[in-house]
Parts: C-alpha cells; structure tokens; sequence
C-alpha cells in the first residue's frame, strides 16, 4: 500500500522493471500492446524517502522498513499497523537538549515507555522516558533507541495477541526495527 507523497525510484518503463511491449501496424496505423504492472509491490520504493530526518516541528509518519507497517496510537495502544484509517500515525518531531520526541498530532502526548520497556502514548512536555536517538543504517532507514537508565535500547517489535505492540527491548542496535520518516 502506497503513502501519500511516495513515489518510485525509477519511470515504470526503466531497464529493472521490465515491461512487455509490441508494435503492429492495422490499417495503417500504428498500435502498442503493453503489459502493465500492476502491482505496488513491484517497484522499488523511494530509498530518497528514508533519507530524511525529522527536526524540530515537522510532521511525519514514521513507517517500518521490513514490514511496512506504521508507529501507530491505536485504541491507547502503539503497534505497528497496516494504514487503515483507524488509529493516529501522525508525529510531530520534538527536539529537546539533542534527543528527539515525538508528539502525537491527535492526543498532544509524546511516546514513551512505561515500566518494563512497553512503547505508550502518555509523556507530557520535560518528561525524560520520552527521549529516542535515531541512529541511520546505511541505505535502509534509521534505527530508534531509547535509554534504560544509562543502556540504550533499540526499540523492536513483538507480536502480541495478534498484534505487533513495540518496546524499548532491543540489546544490541542490530536488534532494532529499520524505520523510514515519510515527512507529511
């Protein structure tokens, strides 16, 4: 499923993703049949997209590289999240003393952690648990980090009772989900 403002790498019709496509002349004129690829999934997707960073006061979906599935504030809850229309995948990027957070746009509350690690929605203004480094990965996206006291957790998704729920969990960075920012 395709983001608003996502786009392709590369024209439809370029060498790695082939297209069918024969000429023949009726009545004197000149007709193409092509074969039209269809589907999303068939072409590579923007990496321009996860190059971007957030900064202080921009707006963004933040999506996961490997599955496709948005931080999402659904029914009190973050998961990871096909876009469906339910749910809130707005954040707005607040930097505070060289950490970054992220607000939500419909509640006003920041994601955190809650005891145990577990990802929430409910951190007001100066609170520290709210505070993530973004870590960039070579031409895959960024990975999140959070502090446990004074270790920083890459943030991970686990499946749970039927959906993807995130937390601070991750002991090494290569533990970490691969987020793009998709600026709004």
């Amino acid at each position: 499923m395709l983001l608003p403002n996502e786009k392709y790498s590369q024209p439809l019709h370029s060498p790695s993703t082939p297209i069918d496509s024969s000429s023949k002349t009726k009545n004197g004129l000149k007709t193409t049949n092509t074969t039209v690829i269809t589907s999303p999934a068939q072409f590579p997707m923007d990496r321009s997209l996860f190059s971007w960073i957030p900064s202080d006061g921009c707006i963004s979906i933040i999506r996961s590289v490997s599955c496709g599935g948005l931080l999402t504030l659904l029914d009190g809850e973050i998961i990871l999240a096909p876009l469906s229309g339910r749910g809130s995948i707005h954040w707005t990027c607040v930097e505070f003393e060289g950490w970054f957070g992220f607000r939500n746009t419909a509640t006003s509350k920041f994601l955190c952690h809650v005891r145990g690690g577990k990802l929430k929605c409910t951190a007001g203004d100066g609170e520290k648990w709210r505070h993530f480094t973004i870590t960039p990965v070579a031409g895959k996206g960024y990975i999140m980090q959070m502090c446990d006291w004074w270790v920083l957790k890459s943030v991970i998704a686990v499946e749970d009772h039927g959906k993807k729920t995130l937390g601070r969990w991750g002991d090494k960075l290569a533990d970490g989900v691969v987020w793009g920012f998709i600026q709004v």
